[in-house]
């Protein structure tokens, strides 16, 4: 072999090395741009939080908030027990006042999902309070709530539900 051989030799490895290169590179974007896809159409997905809850003679206010306001529609809110009713579901507000020697001396609105639970009797009941909706995409969603845990009427489990975040399913 000549020199001149060894040359188109070398030249023709350097340019296979650099389509292999090549391929790998674009291989590595298009992963990258599913990636980013698929991170954009889940942040289109609305993050519910319990963000308020009062018990009320014999029933249970919650105040769902949607924590990343992300635009979404709720079709159906259910409970997962039939011995508890959910009489009130609209979207509000509620205000929290704290009163000192007559005077307001906090004041706080929470806004959001308004939701009223009744349970039908004075037996335990535990269950879960479900949304289904559609988020900003017209993409269908499911969230879960805690386990909420009824006795007499009243919620007892009301300081491990307050605060929580819904599951997505």
């Amino acid at each position: 072999m000549s020199a001149s051989d060894y040359i188109q030799l070398l030249i023709a490895i350097i340019a296979g090395v650099g389509a292999i290169f090549a391929f790998l590179n674009i291989r590595m974007s298009n992963k990258q741009i599913n990636l980013q896809q698929k991170q954009w159409e889940h942040s289109h997905v609305p993050i519910f939080k319990i963000s308020y809850l009062s018990s009320k003679q014999d029933s249970v206010v919650f105040v769902i908030e949607n924590s990343n306001n992300i635009f979404h529609q709720i079709e159906q809110i259910t409970f997962s027990s039939p011995e508890v009713k959910i009489e009130l579901s609209i979207n509000g507000f509620i205000t929290k006042k704290t009163h000192s020697k007559g005077e307001i001396t906090n004041e706080r609105e929470y806004h959001g999902l308004i939701v009223k639970l009744i349970p039908l009797n004075d037996l335990y009941y535990n269950g879960i309070l479900r949304l289904r909706g559609y988020d900003a995409l017209g993409n269908e969603f499911k969230a879960n709530s805690k386990e909420l845990i009824f006795k007499n009427r009243k919620l007892e489990n009301h300081l491990e539900v307050s605060k929580t975040y819904f599951k997505q399913i």
